[in-house]
């Protein structure tokens, strides 16, 4: 064989045996990616488990979104064609997803804690921002229903375990703590505002306790008759004034504790808020009214007659004798008389018998025969002090002037509220606790019995 020719089959031969090596090395790099693509889709299998685990727990996009994309964009690469290329490729893929899954254990409890925490602090904000609303006068009644909200939040956190259960408590308590801050923003308005009033309170009686003290108590003694003229109109059904009414009370009465300070200064805020809450159960009260109302204070012997909460007729009267009291409550207008005989229902011979009168017109608001109705035989002396004039005092009813009792007769429609309160000035429960009768005019007690005149 020439020399030629056996370098041919030389280099022939290296070629058949690089050849087969290669094809040798390549099947052992495709086994390779195999296994490596496995290992990464059984890493991604289970990030991708852990990822939805996660979210079941309440962890949101937002949290897990650097693991959603890093997931993302390894599930969007393309692998590599060359097999040993694609071994590195799903080895690097395999490391990636195992690291993931480790950093999202660490982030999901660094979140956890995170939410613990901000749950706990919230919490804290909330009851320093309670204590501060107290400490500068906002009214308990206000102060009770945020207290229960933060109790509530309290619990709340104690049964806490995922990460949503953390941040609802906190957002719960950040709207607690938003509806603390306008509390306390309003009281410091109120403040301010009570504090000027003050000021020009002590201006407008040179400073005079005795004036100032007065200003308070006609304040006072006004709100309360006005509170309770609301309360007794809760009576039979909710008065749609009846909250704000409530609230502004509540905070009369705290003032009231102080108007009889000896300091001018205490006492003049202590007047001027008198005057301010006085003021808006007023308005409380008269914004809310029905359309047409009959209201009747005992201790003044004074009527009023309301329509759409405008007073439209005012008189005093003549309720019944101590020993034959008018009936006190939330009454309406039962139906009406005209003319009607009234006729004793004592025998003769009895200190209350009367012999047979009559009256031209009635407007009935108990079931034990007490009505609104004029009295021609009272020709004077209306008004305080005429309930006790035995010459003149009724058995029950309410004597009204004659040219009142015709307008009223006309004016007030069967359903008319016939709010019948002591008017003394004393506070709402005291007042509430001298009711005798039902909306319905009966007597809360006993069977009650006709009585008339």
């Amino acid at each position: 064989m020439r020399k030629t020719t056996r370098i041919y089959v030389l280099v022939a031969l290296n070629l058949v045996a690089l050849i087969a090596l290669g094809g040798s090395l390549l099947i052992t790099a495709d086994r390779e990616s195999n296994r490596a693509q496995a290992q990464y889709e059984q890493n991604r299998a289970r990030l991708s488990a852990a990822l939805q685990q996660a979210q079941a727990q309440g962890f949101t996009a937002a949290d897990l979104r650097p693991f959603d994309g890093a997931l993302s964009g390894m599930d969007h690469a393309q692998a590599p064609s060359w097999p040993p290329a694609r071994v590195h490729y799903f080895r690097s893929n395999a490391t990636t997803a195992d690291q993931l899954n480790s950093q999202l254990t660490v982030r999901e409890r660094q979140l956890l804690d995170s939410a613990q925490s901000d749950a706990a602090n919230q919490i804290k904000t909330d009851q320093a921002a309670l204590a501060n609303s107290q400490a500068i006068g906002v009214d308990p009644t206000d102060v009770t229903p945020l207290q229960q909200r933060l109790d509530g939040a309290v619990k709340q956190q104690g049964a806490a375990h995922t990460i949503t259960d953390y941040r609802k408590v906190s957002a719960d308590a950040q709207a607690l703590n938003n509806d603390i801050a306008a509390l306390v923003a309003n009281q410091a308005k109120e403040n301010d505002a009570i504090q000027t009033a003050a000021a020009d309170l002590k201006g407008k009686t040179a400073g005079n306790l005795d004036a100032i003290h007065k200003a308070g108590q006609d304040a006072l003694t006004e709100g309360r008759n006005n509170a309770t003229a609301a309360a007794y109109l809760n009576k039979p059904s909710p008065f749609k004034g009846w909250n704000a009414v409530n609230s502004a009370y509540s905070k009369l009465e705290k003032y009231a504790a102080k108007l009889g300070s000896g300091n001018v200064d205490e006492a003049a805020v202590a007047a001027a808020a008198l005057q301010r809450y006085n003021s808006q159960i007023h308005d409380g009260l008269f914004s809310n009214l029905p359309p047409k109302a009959i209201m009747i204070q005992h201790d003044a012997q004074q009527l009023w007659a309301y329509e759409n909460g405008q007073e439209v007729r005012s008189t005093q009267v003549t309720t019944g004798r101590p020993a034959l009291p008018t009936d006190i409550g939330p009454m309406k207008v039962l139906s009406k008389s005209h003319p009607w005989k009234m006729h004793s229902p004592w025998p003769k011979g009895s200190p209350y018998w009367y012999p047979d009168t009559m009256v031209q017109y009635v407007l009935w608001f108990t079931n034990t025969g007490e009505g609104l109705h004029d009295a021609s035989w009272q020709g004077c002396c209306w008004g305080p002090g005429s309930e006790n004039n035995e010459g003149l005092a009724s058995h029950g009813c309410i004597h009204v002037p004659f040219d009142t009792e015709v307008w009223m007769f006309n004016w007030a429609p069967e359903g008319t509220p016939v709010i019948f309160y002591p008017g003394d000035g004393s506070p709402v429960q005291n007042q509430l606790a001298q009711i005798t009768t039902d909306d319905k005019g009966n007597p809360l007690s006993g069977p009650g019995g006709a009585r008339g005149i």
